[in-house]
């Protein structure tokens, strides 16, 4: 008969297993004694389900529930999720805050414990921009009862609570010092960049390289792991390379066997985008490796955009919106005094080349793209045969000169016209005779600001009314020049 300590078990007549006087297990299966003591280790008397453990106790027996509820929430690193709008952080569990649109507050864990880590990255480089707020949730930060204001784009860290007095203690940051990052989010993968097969698992420290996958100015790598096997306690680590010291690690480990663990951490990695794993020696049940994003340094005040290459001196730069970089505009230079020069601003100047004899007035006018032009410069080369071409949507300033000849007296009105693809201006009208004062010549100046879109086309018409409806157009002396300015 089956001995516990102390005395023997005995099956009863009612279908009872008793010791002693005590009953050990009724006909309904349920056990109702109130410790289970075997000769050796601890007298077990609860059978727990609390997945936190904080009971710390040799009396409790947990749960496989309660234990695959820790082991995913400790999951051998910090987990990373992106949030964007007001979160209550989880101990164990990192933040990557998107504050583009909106402030963001991120709530410590209420009632935390010692050694309860929480950490924060602003994702998109906004905390200048809108407020990013770490609340207290009724414990000290750094000793002071005060909220935590995130002042520094691109800025991360990692805080540690240790007890009500200091509260909790930030322990390593990124992005102090006026250094911003960048964040750069991957995208939706199909597919893990790398599983059991990719690796050598033989527990030695090997080369990883991310080159393919991230990008040539990226200094740190989020990576998302999931493994299990068939035993515990095998473990798979990602370090930056070259760091020797057990604490300077990404590592999951095998809580439990059987049982996927997974977690997301950053590791910073080489010039080269290079990091270094380990993996236990054994066969794996599964390995799988996923880059999620990357951190780039260069991240800007107010906005997802980081330093392209190297800006030249006196240059101006723009943001390219596809690419989320900053561009130098190799075109504009800015003096010392702040005079700027943009040589690819659209401009142009010609003037007639031979007087044009005896052109037609009245209702048909003469268009001045029938004559020959010579073009003083032309910045942009948008200009051609008496016809300018705008090559991006703006406000175009016109001017010009023209000069006429042979006016008679019966020559008493004239009209110069500015014809574009979306109006006609009319800058122009007069009594040409009254004005030149019999001399047969007439030089007059014309303006126009137009409203142009892309591609759209202008140029110059005239006419002279009554009499022969014939006047000369005089060659170096009429001019046409245009710029855009705004």
């Amino acid at each position: 008969m089956a001995r516990f300590k102390g005395g023997n078990l005995e099956l009863t007549s009612s279908n009872k297993i008793i010791h002693g006087s005590q009953t050990v297990l009724d006909s309904s299966r349920k056990g109702l004694f109130s410790q289970l003591k075997l000769d050796l280790g601890a007298d077990i008397d609860e059978f727990s389900t609390d997945g936190t453990l904080t009971g710390n106790s040799d009396s409790a027996l947990p749960t496989e529930k309660a234990v695959k509820t820790y082991v995913d929430a400790a999951g051998g690193g910090i987990s990373y999720e992106i949030i964007s709008g007001n979160t209550t952080a989880e101990a164990a569990k990192g933040y990557l805050i998107d504050a583009s649109d909106n402030d963001v507050t991120l709530t410590l864990p209420l009632t935390p414990s010692e050694g309860d880590t929480v950490a924060a990255v602003d994702l998109y480089n906004m905390a200048t921009t809108n407020t990013i707020t770490v609340g207290r949730n009724g414990e000290n930060i750094e000793g002071e009862s005060q909220d935590l204001i995130v002042d520094v784009d691109g800025a991360g860290f990692t805080m540690v609570f240790s007890d009500s007095t200091r509260g909790w203690t930030i322990v390593s940051e990124i992005g102090a010092g006026g250094t911003n990052y960048r964040y750069v989010d991957r995208g939706d993968p199909s597919a893990w960049d790398w599983d059991k097969n990719d690796l050598t698992t033989d527990g030695t420290w090997r080369d990883l390289d991310c080159s393919s996958i991230v990008s040539s100015d990226a200094i740190a790598i989020l990576f998302r792991l999931y493994i299990s096997d068939d035993a515990a306690s095998n473990s798979m680590s990602i370090r930056p390379n070259g760091n020797t010291n057990t604490q300077n690690v990404f590592q999951l480990r095998t809580q439990v066997a059987n049982i996927v663990n997974n977690a997301s951490g950053i590791v910073a990695c080489d010039s080269n985008q290079v990091v270094e794993y380990m993996a236990s020696n054994t066969t794996w049940t599964g390995i799988y490796i996923q880059i999620l994003g990357w951190f780039t340094e260069g991240g800007s005040s107010g906005g997802d955009v980081c330093a392209d290459s190297d800006i030249g001196d006196n240059k101006l730069v723009r943001g390219d919106g596809g690419a989320k970089k900053i561009q130098e505009c190799s075109t504009i230079t800015v003096s010392d005094n702040g005079e700027m020069v943009n040589t690819g601003q659209p401009a142009f100047e010609a003037e007639i080349s031979g007087d044009q004899e005896n052109v037609t007035g009245d209702d048909t006018g003469f268009n001045l793209t029938g004559a020959i032009w010579t073009e003083i410069f032309d910045q942009g080369n948008d200009f051609s045969n008496g016809t300018f071409t705008a090559p991006v949507t703006g406000r175009y300033l016109f001017t010009g000169i023209l000069f006429l000849g042979d006016l008679e007296a019966a020559h008493t009105r004239m009209y110069l016209s500015i014809v574009t693809s979306n109006r006609t201006y009319y800058p122009l009208q007069l009594n040409p005779y009254a004005i030149h004062y019999g001399s047969g010549f007439l030089l007059v100046n014309f303006s126009q600001i137009c409203d142009m879109d892309a591609n759209d086309t202008i140029y110059i018409t005239t006419a002279v009314y009554d009499g022969n409806k014939v006047v000369d157009i005089i060659d170096e002396h009429t001019k046409f020049s245009g710029a855009l300015i705004c």
